[in-house]
């Protein structure tokens, strides 16, 4: 593979995305076929008419200036002496250009392609056809564009991949490829799961279907669609005049694209645009931008999020959907140019293969809804990398939104290798000076150095040794955490010494602001105690000790600086400086019960609400549980008043929205600012992993990681009459089902699996389990 060459299009002017091909005949009998291949770009790879694999958008994103994906393919025909064998591949933007990529990576029109075709005979001898000049590339077919942003255009008109990958498909037309010299990341294997079309169970048939066509004037802004006709009338093959616009809500906000089965005459433009939220009456004082009832676009800024098919034809009808995009959204709406037939239409999820083994079920179907809004919110965002969005212009691999997260991604799925090449990718991304950057790959969306963000090079690695017992992730990545720590450490203000990274976020979005340097100390706190933790799981006894007394220099000044008679004194009476503070054990044991108060008294002087942001949320439910305010956290989880995550879903959300108010049936959009209004932005679904640690009682042993021990420390709550819920671990499937009786008893029922242990904890009491089934009578007090 390293020595086949990058090749591009010979020019730069082109009508299409590339294609490229190679034809090669066989000397001899064939035993194996294995064909590596990699792109700058998104590439799609077939072989004599038939796609190698049902991996979707490779090669994934990685940090293009130093690492590069590849994927390996085994040819299942078998091929004889004198046989052909026809490899191409087509090559769109993907992350390596386009907006995505803001210029760091390629340009727009320089996609690349890589291949290694390397036979095995089966008298042992081997071929390699490797990529060159002597490969052909034509830039006039059927994939007119593909992009990250923009979406896809497609001519089914013009020759597809599938025809040109065959033996017989005449290439005179085409040209002789040109050498790629923009490529300076190292070829690597690919890490982890591929992102695939996710299970059929996922995906989704419409729940409602209109047809209109212009609007109907209101006494607002837009007025309100115009209605030909809706679900109670329609029904399949439905019938699109030209003018008129589909309008479809699949009931679910989900990432991926639609397939469409499709009949009308050849030229016919499909145009489908996509969004997560419906324009309500026209009104602009809503921020509604279009006529009631129409499709609402604005959150997507400059993202076009559109699919553009040029039909072919076929009387028997076509079958379409993108390869080389993908769309957050809920609704979608379909024009055409001509009067078209449709025979089906589906939304089909995409996303990184992650094995689906957490669950969750209790006696509330709120609380059950918000399990599965934080669920689609992971299923929507984990694409090759953890993004912040699937749907506007940045779709980023934001560093605090995944370090808030990872412990809920880990119960919910077999997410460490996930992490692993994530964290190559932070490796790739990180400065000469240690600094991590805010966004990984690095994309030239914000920048470097950033407390709570920059830090998640030291709590994801953590996080999934706790949750798995895997120290390779550690081994891998010491060095790299080792700069980032040397990068805080050379932080000052000429009085403090250990002020920790740059206080660029504080707790982002949080209704009552911390001081932002709070949070730098905080953060460099806690990375400096996880250090000395894995300094001592790897064996680094040295480094342990320089990174014990570093927490404790750190915390001394810490409580210089910011702790006054036992009070936390930051200039702002906020939540979240109570939560870092107890949480990362940076107050003394005996301010401890006092902070404790004031944090219970923050939380019931505003009315039981949260005022947290992405870091004081991602902390908030364990926090009060270890301070022994499980009560209050049970208030704040069934709050539905604003702040809170019960409040989105009465407000509609089918995922976790990146403001607590981004829209409300009473006043619209959240107009400040509109541009900041994702809905679905998974990092307040953090609150997950309290549903597993403590609802279930659940939680890992980091003495025994990777639920080696299991402790079992269940807090039931007062609203809820039973749950159930389960995760796996390399050692089998952790389960836990409990239900109260009517004298208020908890019958916990759980299973631990083989080769483990476990420690029952109820009310300071411990009980040793062993592995088996088992069931409990328990009084727990609430």
């Amino acid at each position: 593979m390293h020595e086949a060459q990058w090749i591009s299009a010979p020019h730069t002017q082109t009508a299409s995305m590339p294609m490229f091909r190679k034809n090669i005949v066989v000397k001899k009998d064939v035993k194996d076929v294995i064909i590596y291949a990699s792109a700058l770009g998104v590439y799609q790879i077939y072989a004599n008419g038939k796609n190698l694999t049902d991996d979707m958008l490779m090669p994934g994103w990685t940090d293009y200036r130093k690492s590069i994906q590849y994927q390996s393919f085994h040819l299942k025909e078998r091929l004889h002496a004198g046989d052909k064998l026809s490899v191409a591949s087509e090559v769109s933007k993907g992350w390596w250009a386009g907006g995505i990529s803001r210029g760091i990576y390629g340009k727009n029109a320089d996609m690349g392609f890589i291949c290694d075709v390397h036979i095995v005979y089966k008298d042992g001898t081997t071929q390699d056809c490797l990529s060159d000049t002597t490969w052909k590339c034509y830039t006039n077919g059927a994939l007119v564009m593909g992009d990250i942003y923009n979406g896809e255009t497609y001519d089914a008109r013009k020759d597809n991949l599938a025809d040109v990958s065959t033996p017989a498909y005449n290439d005179n037309t085409w040209q002789p490829a040109v050498i790629n010299h923009d490529s300076k990341g190292e070829l690597c294997n690919m890490i982890g799961p591929q992102i695939k079309i996710r299970n059929k169970s996922l995906w989704r048939n419409p729940q409602n279907i209109t047809i209109y066509q212009g609007a109907d004037s209101t006494n607002t802004t837009f007025g309100k669609i115009h209605i030909v006709n809706n679900n109670n009338n329609l029904k399949n093959p439905i019938h699109l005049k030209k003018g008129q616009t589909l309008l479809v809500d699949f009931g679910q906000n989900i990432v991926g694209w639609i397939d469409i089965n499709v009949k009308g005459n050849s030229g016919t433009t499909l145009t489908w645009k996509h969004g997560e939220m419906l324009n309500f009456n026209g009104d602009e004082s809503r921020l509604d931008k279009g006529p009631g009832g129409s499709l609402w676009t604005w959150n997507l800024r400059d993202a076009k999020a559109t699919t553009t098919y040029v039909m072919n034809g076929n009387e028997k009808g076509e079958e379409y959907h993108p390869n080389h995009t993908y769309f957050g959204f809920r609704y979608a709406e379909l024009t055409a140019t001509d009067d078209v037939t449709i025979n089906n239409i589906k939304a089909q999820v995409v996303g990184t293969d992650l094995t689906e083994w957490g669950t969750f079920k209790c006696s509330d179907s709120n609380i059950n809804r918000l399990y599965s809004n934080v669920w689609w919110g992971q299923r929507g965002n984990f694409m090759s990398i953890p993004t912040d969005c699937p749907q506007r212009d940045e779709r980023l691999g934001w560093t605090g939104d995944t370090q808030i997260f990872s412990r809920t991604a880990l119960y919910n799925s077999d997410a460490a290798e996930f992490y692993r090449k994530w964290m190559r990718d932070m490796r790739d991304s990180q400065r000469e000076d240690g600094a991590y950057p805010e966004t990984a790959p690095f994309c030239n969306m914000w920048g470097y150095g950033t407390a709570g963000w920059g830090d998640a090079g030291i709590i994801v690695p953590w996080n999934t040794y706790v949750m798995t017992g895997d120290k390779e992730i550690i081994k891998e990545n010491w060095q790299s955490m080792q700069k980032w720590m040397e990068f805080c450490s050379s932080q000052h203000d000429g009085q403090w010494t250990h002020i920790g990274a740059e206080p660029k976020c504080g707790d982002w979005l949080a209704y009552k602001e911390v001081d932002a340097r709070y949070v730098s100390y905080a953060y460099f706190a806690y990375s400096a105690e996880l250090m000395q933790k894995m300094a001592e799981v790897i064996g680094k006894s040295e480094e342990a000790s320089k990174y014990s007394k570093l927490w404790q220099d750190i915390r001394n000044e810490f409580q210089k600086r910011y702790i006054t008679d036992g009070e936390i004194n930051t200039g702002k009476d906020t939540q979240t400086a109570y939560l870092l503070a107890l949480h990362f054990n940076l107050i003394l044991d005996t301010q401890r019960q006092h902070a404790i108060d004031s944090l219970r008294k923050n939380i019931i002087n505003n009315d039981y609400k949260l005022s947290t942001g992405f870091i004081g949320t991602g902390i908030l439910m364990e926090t009060l549980t270890e301070c022994g305010m499980t009560d209050l956290a049970y208030r704040l989880l069934f709050q539905h008043q604003n702040p809170s995550w019960l409040y989105s879903i009465d407000q509609g959300a089918t995922t976790i929205w990146e403001r607590w108010d981004s829209y409300t049936r009473e006043s619209g959009f959240n107009k400040h600012p509109w541009n900041m209004n994702s809905f679905n932005h998974y990092s307040y679904g953090a609150v997950v992993e309290w549903f597993y640690s403590s609802i279930l009682g659940i939680r890992p042993d980091e003495q025994q990681p990777g639920f080696r021990h299991i402790i079992l420390e269940p807090y039931p709550g007062t609203k809820l009459q039973w749950a159930k819920g389960s995760t796996m671990t390399k050692y089998g499937k952790v389960s836990v089902e409990w239900k109260k009786d009517t004298q208020g008893r908890i019958h916990y029922m759980v299973t631990i699996p083989k080769g483990t242990s476990a420690t029952l904890i109820t009310n300071n009491q411990r009980k040793e389990v062993k592995a088996g089934k088992h069931t409990y009578c328990l009084t727990i007090n609430e």
